[in-house]
């Protein structure tokens, strides 16, 4: 059985986001880093993906938290 792995491009048009948000969420701890690596590209797998999937389905937060 072998395992099937994405790049970016690939993962931002199943998903439906930019490649950008994509990797501005990694860099900045929102979704996990992928755990391989191919010539300085990440390679998505299937889970990684389907948590991409719920991030951005999640509603945007804007605002300020309401104050005590």
């Amino acid at each position: 059985m072998t395992k099937r792995h994405y790049l970016l491009r690939e993962v931002s048009r199943i998903v439906g986001a930019t490649p950008h948000r994509i990797n501005y969420a990694i860099a900045n701890g929102k979704l996990p880093e992928t755990e391989e690596r191919l010539n300085n590209h990440r390679l998505f797998t299937e889970s990684d993906i389907m948590r991409i999937k719920a991030y951005f389905s999640q509603p945007i937060k804007v605002g300020r938290k309401p104050s005590k």
